[in-house]
Parts: C-alpha cells; structure tokens; sequence
C-alpha cells in the first residue's frame, strides 16, 4: 500500500535563498498568510516570479493552516495572461507539504491555489530551490519504479512533456513503509498567533463532549496518557463523561473539573454540540478537537465527521464521505 506524498530532495549546490510573497491574483483577497477564497479555486501570484520561471526542476516547499481543508495545491505557468502549463503538487496533509515541478519554456509568471474551497485560508511558501536533474532522477528511481521507467522511456522518444509528467510522479511518491519518516519531516505543531489563527468565534463554538468507558482493571497510563492529550487541546471546550466503576471514575474526575461519570443526563446540552467517542488509551492531537470544530463550522449542514488514525508505523487513511458509496451500501 502506498500514498502519494512530497519527498524530501537533496540539496542541491545551487540552492537560492530569496524572500518569496505570495499576492491575489484571481478569485481572492487579502495579504499573507491570511486570504479569503471567493470562488473553489483561488489563485495567488508567486513573486519573485522568476524564481521559479526557469527551465529546470525546482522543489516547493509549503504550509497550510492545519484548520484548513487540506487540498492538492494547483500551479499555473502562464505567459501574460494564457495558461501554458499547470502542476498538481502533494497536498500537505500535516500541514507541511513539499513538491517538484518544471515551468514550460516562455514561463512569464507562476499562479498557485492551494484550497479548492471558498472561504478563509492560511497558506505560506517556506521555500523555493532549483533541483538538479540528476537529483530528480534519483528520488523517481527510490519512488515509483514504474513511472521512473515510463519517464526514461519517453525521454528516449522525445517525448519531453510525457516525460517530465511521468519523472513528476515518479520522485513524489512515497511508500507507506516509509510513513514515520514523512511524519518526522513535515508535521507541524499548531501556530496559534499565525496560521492557525480561529476561523470561527471559539468563544460562541459548540462544547465538544466526549464519551469512554472505563474498563476494569484499565492500565492507569492508558488513562492518563488520553486524559493528559485532552488537557493540551488548543480548543478547550470539551468535556469527558466515563462509564464504568465509580470509584474509578472518581479517581479520574479529579484530574479535571471537565471529567465526570456518564449518568441519565449524559446526553444533555446545547442542540449544536459534537458528541464523539473516544478510546482510553487513544491520544488526540493538540489541534485535533479544533480542526473539528472548525471544519463543522464549514459545513454547517453537516451532521457527523471522522478523522484518520495515526497508528505508529502506518496511517489508517480514510476518503472523503461519498453519497455515491453510501447509497451503494444501502442498497
């Protein structure tokens, strides 16, 4: 099993440290890192645009707000104002991505969307580094295997288009064996004061309740180690209601005044509030009740969502809800 994922890239000789910005150019509004999408597809103008203008391979490197929607960011290579060529980058789904392209020959300027949604963003380019070709060549052979060779094979027929596309997907590709690896280089801790700046008022949110049994003889370090992620949430409306031994539970509460024993009332509370289940032993991360509350807040019709599991050696992934198989299931 594998996923497609930024690799990291050696650093190339020839590396340029030059100050980027990223300005409106279609469907958008503000200044960095901050923007309002007011159409799916916004664009931002890279600049300086002739940093990655050139005819050579360069990798991206980039930062979404973690309380964003996470999308495959989009270039477009233009000439004046005609589209000549676009790239579909990794998407940074820790918050951090990274990705290679090559602009087409007469390439006057480079646009970037980086959310497939209208509303507010956060987004950032950390970096822009010319890559060697042989650099490429080496992270398409250690990625796909399949691809590289579809690349050599194109090359070797002229096919210079069909070829980039294919070295493209080749040296982006990571297997999922090597998922502690990627964790390490491109997850991201919550950055309150910058892009992870509330999208919606905290203060007005629905109370995040959460529900666990306390099993007999459950391993306390089990317990303190779900009770301690909680307390280091970066939204900190959320409750805990235990079922299982009240003397226990009593044991428990006191860590917390948001602990308590799940009785008849459990379910009380405001209409909007989340109700979510959760594990003893399981640890949230820091931001994850704030991407919920955030992403509800997106879709106010929506009525449940889930999350992927970080399981220590491999991901479990999970697609988007799809009313398509729903409606399969169904049947």
């Amino acid at each position: 099993m594998s996923v497609m994922m930024g690799r990291a890239t050696p650093a190339s000789p020839k590396n340029e440290k030059t100050a980027l910005s990223l300005v409106p150019a279609s469907d958008v509004e503000g200044e960095g890192p901050h923007f309002e999408a007011l159409r799916a597809r916004p664009w931002l103008a890279i600049e300086p645009a002739s940093l990655p203008s050139r005819r050579s391979w360069f990798k991206l490197r980039y930062r979404l707000g973690l309380y964003d929607r996470p999308a495959r960011p989009m270039l477009s290579f233009r000439r004046g104002t005609q589209e000549i060529g676009w790239s579909l980058l990794p998407g940074p789904v820790l918050g951090r991505g990274e990705g290679l392209a090559i602009a087409p020959p007469g390439t006057t300027a480079v646009w970037i969307s980086p959310v497939a949604r209208n509303g507010r963003f956060s987004f950032i380019l950390e970096a822009i580094e010319p890559i060697a070709i042989w650099d490429v060549f080496r992270l398409g052979w250690s990625g796909d295997r399949g691809r590289f060779f579809s690349a050599l094979a194109t090359f070797a027929l002229g096919w210079r288009p069909e070829a980039e596309l294919n070295f493209h997907w080749a040296s982006q590709h990571t297997p999922m064996a090597e998922w502690p690896s990627y964790r390490r280089r491109l997850s991201v801790a919550p950055d309150a004061c910058g892009l992870e700046r509330p999208r919606c008022d905290w203060q007005r949110a629905p109370v995040v309740r959460l529900f666990a049994r306390l099993g007999e003889n459950m391993p306390v370090e089990r317990v303190e180690r779900t009770i301690a992620a909680l307390q280091q949430q970066s939204f900190p409306r959320w409750s805990l209601k235990l079922a299982g031994d009240a003397e226990q539970i009593q044991t428990v509460a006191v860590k917390d005044h948001r602990i308590s024993r799940l009785d008849s009332c459990g379910l009380d509370g405001a209409d909007d509030d989340l109700a979510g289940f959760i594990a003893l032993g399981d640890r949230l991360a820091p931001h994850a009740l704030a991407c919920f509350i955030e992403a509800m807040a997106r879709e106010p019709a929506a009525v449940a969502a889930y999350c992927d599991e970080d399981l220590g050696m491999e991901p479990a992934l999970k697609p988007d809800w799809s009313p398509h198989l729903e409606s399969e299931a169904d049947s």
